[in-house]
């Protein structure tokens, strides 16, 4: 009985894990012709590397890219003109021509970070008017202006590049020219500077990329010599630069990948370094691999996490998911001497 209880968990074993090995493909906005690539987690391209056509939609500079609740994947244009496209999170194909937020909607400029709020809307950086935009997170309708520099808010907001709404409910802006990072409550009301320019931080210059992971905050500090990815906790407390080994001055957006690995665009490639000490490793793709040229921007496959460790639950299902069909066939074996 027992062995036959064994060999059918190792089924079930088998099952489980050989439908749960879904591995995370990655996605880079190549500027130099307008296109998304599409690569393995092993920086291997998928089929010829073009996800996205060149110009596709209407794309003439494509720079943050991001899979959105819905899974397809939303480009931003940072041209003057500015707009947000979306495209089929699968096929890569334009949804209703493509275009999600017209350009110049709202007021929108050229397109930076953007990122899903709380509510379910859609905030952008808009590089050019200083200014985070909110729109409708399904239908792309303009909503207004969330936050600027006014009175009651920050003195200076110029230009604006990174924005990522926390585990904690506020939205964080990257300031470039006044060398801070910014927050504001889910109503818009802002709460102060997060990380700045002064000894305590080794100089924040340009925070071009935010991105938490867990509630670590890393910061893509693009015109920097030194300590180009620097981490803050949810405190504000600057917990010092991530990567070492190799120069990414000129970086725009780094994320952690399948392996653990975090990942670091530099325009002609991408650099890997060590998920837990941030050595550099290798270079994961270089141009032309794949057609790029120019990549700018990373996004994952929407069905992992991204820094590549499950939430707790899908151990949970899984084990409930073994003893379940463990059980049933140890039954179902009873009389059988075989597996």
């Amino acid at each position: 009985m027992l062995r036959h209880f064994i060999c059918a968990v190792t089924l079930s074993v088998f099952f489980v894990v050989s439908q749960a090995a879904v591995h995370a493909d990655l996605f880079i906005s190549n500027e130099g012709d307008a296109s998304i690539r599409r690569f393995t987690a092993a920086g291997v391209p998928v089929g010829s590397g073009e996800f996205v056509a060149p110009g596709a939609g209407g794309m003439i500079q494509p720079r943050a890219i991001a899979f959105g609740p819905d899974g397809d994947l939303y480009v931003g244009d940072f041209n003057s003109a500015g707009g947000i496209y979306r495209f089929d999170g699968s096929t890569g194909a334009p949804i209703s021509g493509g275009v999600f937020v017209a350009p110049g909607s709202g007021g929108l400029g050229s397109t930076y970070q953007f990122d899903w709020g709380p509510d379910g809307n859609l905030y952008v950086a808009d590089f050019n008017n200083n200014r985070v935009l909110r729109y409708d997170g399904s239908t792309g309708a303009s909503l207004g202006v969330f936050g600027q520099a006014s009175s009651a808010g920050p003195a200076s907001l110029t230009p604006v590049e990174g924005l990522q709404w926390g585990p904690d409910g506020n939205l964080y802006v990257g300031s470039r020219n006044d060398q801070r990072v910014v927050q504001f409550d889910g109503a818009g009301n802002y709460l102060g500077t997060f990380g700045e320019a002064n000894a305590t931080d080794s100089d924040l210059h340009e925070a071009s990329s935010l991105r938490f992971f867990g509630n670590t905050l890393y910061v893509v500090d693009q015109n920097n010599t030194s300590d180009v990815i620097k981490r803050y906790d949810l405190a504000g407390n600057y917990l010092g630069g991530f990567t070492s080994g190799d120069n990414i001055t000129n970086a725009t957006d780094g994320l952690f990948g399948e392996d653990g690995n975090y990942l670091v665009a530099k325009y002609g490639s991408i650099r890997r370094f060590d998920g837990t000490t941030g050595v550099y490793l290798d270079n994961l793709i270089d141009a032309p691999t794949g057609g790029l040229d120019s990549g700018v921007w990373l996004a994952i496959t929407p069905q992992e996490e991204p820094n590549g460790v499950p939430e707790p639950s899908a151990f949970v299902l899984a084990a409930l998911g073994l003893a379940g069909l463990g059980v049933l066939a140890w039954r179902r074996s009873k009389g059988n001497q075989r597996c």
